[in-house]
């Protein structure tokens, strides 16, 4: 007879302490969440005996001879017989069914904590993964680990001998086939219920492996003062004289004063103002002064989550929040994204890594992508966090840049999480896409003689810039160096911005227009340069007095500089509106140009992109024609600042006609995680969504980080397990970044440019980096480089 305390878990914990750990963490983190599945008819007793089933159940399947066999000599059994995940499922399916039969659930609901038992170490997916050799686990299976009490109280009741793994898959095969008889309420919050219990399970099975000191575990309130931003803005910016303060502060007031009469049985809201208009500090403290009603009215503290869409803009903006703030530690917030140092608190490094993975901190930092991959990635290391966002305050800034084609799987899953969930969502951009149905919008709607206005009482007052239109004929990217060549003389504004589409075209405009700049300091600006350089020019450009500055998209948004003159190639009208933002910010000079032309060139022609014009290689068409549409039909080739909140809200009007993805989410709430696209059958998946096919090389840039490369080596070096490596490799993370360029191609091969060194990680080789121009490579015929 075994002991309960031979058959272990991890090669020093007994599998039943291992089991009791988990079941007592997740119960604690469902305690001490307000959630509602009111269409599914659960309460939170429901609930808690899901959720504690799934934590007893999910490692049974390490009770058998193989797995004890691999922890103590690490061989792995030829067919995959140490596996777990499965042989558990099986165990839990009869006990989940009969506690849904026994309290009038449908047994659909059993699948929730099925999934996650069986994936709770692979993605998510749906059924169950061929497994040969699960009889023969079945056989080697310790089945006096069923004899545990607390697995008797939790209903697990089973025959061994009697299991059949064939009609468990069949039975899980029926009960997806039965999700269909779901209303679509259902199907989606069975959706949110699986992702739940998915992700109290993964923290819950870390929490005691990664923390000795259970109290450093705890999450615990932090108090934030109500008006801190007030405070913050009284000494910071009371001798700022800009015209536009003037309306900062009356935006700031009248959405303050909306607050305290605010609903909270909505849950979605955007915020609509110009670009300038201190839409940071005025979410920042929305949110905090929301945070501490929801606590007075509804009993808990929300977490604070903000999402940027760019890396480049994080920085800035954390450095906004860190003053306010008080210089906080990472218990009050924490920046992260993929490449953040896994730093919390000094704690010893598997307790800090842990603690950033599972967003422990009262302010979250990060990026559209890492938010997105907390519902919509399959990976376990994103939907951990999932049940971060239930009794949350999400701002999302600059939404204009979530790609339209994700519209539809974001707003529809969004509004049931935070339903569900008790959370808020505050949406902000000077070009709302409004793709939120119910938004509530935060600057109020005031009577103005005959007419209700809301935010576009901000626009219509400012005359900060015109758009000049210049679209409808190509203009060869030659024949436009030559004409700004004898131009660029005759400008009288002292700041001037070139903004072009790829790095490519803007490299060839910097190199033949610098010499002609007379006075004026050169800038090129491009993610070919390595962004510690890159922050560096934005400084200097800030504090120029007179300019040349050649761009890429990477100025677009949340980059704080102020310009005379700019010139914008083509592209979606979000995205020209928001480099337009660039120029005379303050609004302390008379009305300023923004000049919109339609580039090409002839000889990058080709299958990728047939029409050469540069605005078809990064940006897709829907929001290319919609924008060609919207300003043909304007009707004069000038538009002042004041018409183009009109002109974005036709804009996105006429996007929300095109697909958005309706099909992406169909395919979510089915699980089946396939759609149809073109007629070809797809698989779905959020970072092919978010960046295309395109393949991303990271490549360091050695002559600026000398010393990079042996810090790596030496980490190869050293005898560690994989995870210290990993975590060693990752404190590098921040130096590495802000030292390398990302290669964006097609039919590209890195070693012609790139020595290899250890761990795949590439070193360009010095004759492609110029220290002005940044990555310098002329690729072949064939190659293609955005």
């Amino acid at each position: 007879m075994c002991l309960f305390s031979d058959i272990k878990s991890h090669p020093d914990l007994p599998l039943e302490k291992h089991l009791a750990q988990v079941a007592e963490i997740a119960i604690e983190l469902l305690e001490g969440k307000h959630v509602e599945f009111q269409s599914l008819g659960l309460t939170k007793e429901h609930l808690k005996a899901l959720v504690k089933r799934a934590s007893l159940f999910h490692d049974l399947g390490k009770a058998t001879s193989y797995f004890q066999m691999r922890l103590t000599t690490g061989k792995k059994g030829p067919n995959g017989e140490h596996w777990h995940t499965g042989l558990s499922a099986i165990l839990a399916y009869e006990p989940l069914l009969t506690y849904c039969k026994e309290n009038n659930l449908n047994e659909i609901i059993a699948l929730s904590p099925l999934l996650a038992i069986l994936y709770h170490h692979s993605e998510l997916s749906k059924g169950l993964p061929n497994d040969p050799v699960i009889e023969d686990r079945l056989k080697a299976f310790k089945k006096e680990i069923l004899n545990l009490p607390i697995l008797g109280k939790a209903g697990m009741d089973v025959e061994i001998n009697s299991i059949k793994p064939i009609e468990v898959d069949c039975g899980i095969e029926n009960l997806f086939s039965d999700l269909s008889l779901f209303s679509n309420d259902q199907k989606i919050e069975f959706r949110l219920l699986t992702l739940f219990i998915y992700s109290l399970l993964l923290e819950a099975d870390k929490a005691y492996l990664a923390v000795k000191d259970k109290e450093l575990y705890q999450r615990k309130v932090i108090p934030i003062d109500t008006d801190i931003i007030d405070a913050y803005k009284a000494k910071e910016f009371k001798n700022k004289k800009a015209n536009i303060n003037a309306d900062r502060e009356k935006a700031y007031n009248e959405v303050m004063t909306e607050l305290e009469s605010l609903d909270l049985i909505n849950h979605l809201y955007s915020l609509t103002l110009p670009t300038g208009m201190g839409k940071t500090l005025l979410a920042a403290s929305w949110a905090i002064k929301l945070r501490n009603k929801i606590q007075n009215n509804l009993g808990f503290v929300p977490q604070i989550i903000i999402a940027l869409p760019f890396l480049s803009i994080i920085d800035q903006s954390a450095k906004e929040y860190e003053k306010f703030l008080g210089n906080p530690n990472e218990e009050v917030f924490l920046k992260t994204h993929s490449l953040s140092s896994f730093e919390f608190n000094g704690y010893e490094p598997n307790t800090a890594e842990f603690f950033v993975n599972i967003w422990k901190s009262q302010i979250i930092m990060t990026t559209f992508d890492q938010l997105l991959y907390t519902f919509l990635s399959f990976k376990p290391k994103h939907l951990m966090r999932f049940h971060n966002l239930l009794n949350s305050i999400i701002i999302m800034d600059e939404i204009q840049a979530l790609p339209p084609h994700l519209w539809h799987p974001f707003s529809t899953f969004i509004k049931y999480i935070t339903n569900v969930g008790k959370s808020y969502l505050l949406v902000m951009s000077a070009t709302q896409p409004r793709f939120l149905d119910n938004a509530e919008e935060l600057v109020p709607t005031i009577r103005k003689v005959t007419k209700e206005k809301g935010p576009e009482r901000y626009f219509e007052k400012l005359s900060r810039y015109k758009l000049l239109l210049n679209h409808k004929d190509t203009l060869a990217l030659d024949d436009f160096i030559l004409k700004m060549r004898d131009k660029l003389s005759k400008i009288e504004e002292e700041k001037i911005m070139i903004v072009l589409n790829t790095r490519d075209s803007a490299k060839k405009v910097y190199e033949k227009l610098k010499s002609i700049a007379k006075n004026r300091e050169t800038y090129f600006l491009s993610s070919y340069i390595i962004p510690a350089e890159r922050l560096n020019r934005i400084e200097k450009i800030k504090n120029s007095k007179g300019a040349l500055v050649i761009s890429t998209q990477c100025i677009e948004a949340g980059i704080d500089i102020d310009m005379d003159y700019v010139i914008r190639d083509f592209g979606p009208l979000d995205s020209i509106i928001q480099v337009a933002g660039r120029c005379n910010r303050e609004g302390e000079k008379e009305t300023k140009t923004v000049k919109v032309i339609r580039l090409y060139d002839p000889d990058i022609a080709n299958n990728f992109c047939p029409t050469g014009e540069f605005n078809a290689i990064v940006y897709d068409r829907l929001s290319l024609d919609a924008t060609m549409g919207i300003l043909n039909k304007f009707g004069s080739t000038e538009v002042m600042e004041n018409e183009v909140f009109d002109l974005a809200s036709q804009y996105f009007i006429e996007l929300k006609r095109k697909d958005l993805g309706k099909n992406k989410t169909e395919c979510l709430i089915d699980f089946s995680h396939n759609y149809l696209r073109n007629g070809k059958q797809r698989s779905f998946d959020i970072r092919t969504e978010l960046r295309g096919k395109l393949k991303q090389y990271n490549i360091i840039v050695e002559k600026h980080a000398p010393g990079l490369r042996n810090e790596i080596e030496q980490i190869f070096k050293e005898d560690m397990d994989r995870w210290e490596r990993r975590r060693k490799l990752k404190g590098l993370s921040n130096k590495i970044a802000m030292n390398s360029i990302s290669v964006n191609a097609y039919n590209f091969n890195p070693d012609d440019i790139a020595e290899k060194g250890k761990g795949n990680f590439y070193f360009l080789k010095s004759a492609y980096y110029d220290d002005e121009i940044g990555f310098n490579y002329q690729p072949p015929s064939g190659t293609v480089i955005v």
